[in-house]
C-alpha cells in the first residue's frame, strides 16, 4: 500500500486465545537471538494487515513489571518501524501470519539491539516462510 504509516494497531494483535494455542501446537519456531519466533502460516484474506503479533516477556526471567513492560515496549516500537518488508512480502505471496516473539535473554537490553534483532530474525522467518512455499511447488 502506498502512503503506509509506522503504526501499531489494534487489528493488528494477536489477541485470540485459541489461535495463540494453536500457535504452540501447529507453529513453526525461529531462534535469533534474543527472541523466539513462534509463527503460523495461514491463506489469505486479510490484505490490510497480514501479521497478528504478540510480544511477550517471560515473569520468570523479570520479577518486576516495570521491566516487562519496559522491554515488550521497545519490541513494539521495533515491530512497528520494521514491519514493511515482512507485510510486503505476505502480501506479495498471498499470505496471513500469526506471529508471538518471546524474549529470552535475562538482561535488559538496549533499543538499538532490540531493533536490530527483530529485525534480523524477521528476515529469517521470512525466509522460512519463502523456503517452506518453494518446496510446496
Amino acid at each position: 500500500m502506498e502512503n503506509e504509516q509506522n503504526t501499531f494497531r489494534k487489528e493488528e494483535r494477536l489477541c485470540n486465545r485459541i489461535v495463540i494455542d494453536k500457535l504452540f501446537t501447529d507453529g513453526q519456531m525461529v531462534f535469533c537471538f534474543p527472541f523466539r519466533f513462534v509463527f503460523l502460516v495461514t491463506e489469505s484474506n486479510e490484505q490490510r494487515y497480514p501479521a497478528k503479533v504478540v510480544f511477550s516477556v517471560p515473569r520468570k526471567n523479570f520479577k518486576k513489571a516495570v521491566d516487562r513492560n519496559l522491554i515488550r515496549r521497545r519490541m513494539r516500537e521495533a515491530f512497528r518501524t520494521g514491519k514493511h518488508p515482512l507485510y510486503e512480502m505476505l502480501r506479495s505471496n498471498n499470505k496471513n501470519v500469526s506471529l508471538m516473539v518471546i524474549y529470552t535473554n535475562k538482561e535488559i537490553a538496549e533499543y538499538p539491539f532490540i531493533q536490530k534483532s527483530l529485525i534480523k530474525g524477521m528476515k529469517k522467518m521470512m525466509d522460512t516462510i519463502l523456503e517452506k512455499k518453494n518446496k510446496l511447488q
